[in-house]
């Protein structure tokens, strides 16, 4: 479901779609299927796997609506970000690099973004920084 969902999508970036395709070892990654509207209906968050050096590049909510999977947020050009489930809640993790780190080791730590579903949208209800993911 999330990658028909993701690939069919008119408002992601061509790259996002094809490499949710799973070609070259892209792919969905982490699946989310959690009541994030809290509507009491499931909802559908999914991370894209760009196959490469990148990581996780991007990652979509979805919530049924006349029987269809719609996208209601995205967030795309990131960098070997993760994503997880709390308490009603995402939160996105990325990396931090100094200028001299290699791909593999980031030394400036980990940012994080709690979204949390406010009427209509996605918002960001914190931010914090640690030196451990």
């Amino acid at each position: 479901m999330a990658k028909a969902a993701i690939i069919s999508s008119k408002n992601l970036p061509e790259r996002v779609r094809l490499d949710a395709t799973g070609r070259y070892g892209a792919g969905v990654d982490t699946l989310i299927c959690r009541d994030l509207t809290h509507d009491g209906r499931i909802d559908m968050a999914a991370s894209v796997n760009s196959g490469g050096t990148a990581g996780i590049e991007a990652w979509v909510a979805f919530r049924v609506t006349n029987n269809r999977w719609k996208m209601i947020f995205h967030r795309t050009g990131l960098y070997k970000a993760l994503i997880r489930y709390l308490a009603g809640d995402i939160v996105e993790t990325d990396p931090v690099y100094k200028a001299r780190d290699p791909v593999c080791c980031p030394t400036g730590g980990f940012d994080h973004q709690r979204f949390h579903w406010r009427v209509r949208r996605f918002v960001v209800v914190r931010t914090w920084h640690t030196a451990r993911s």
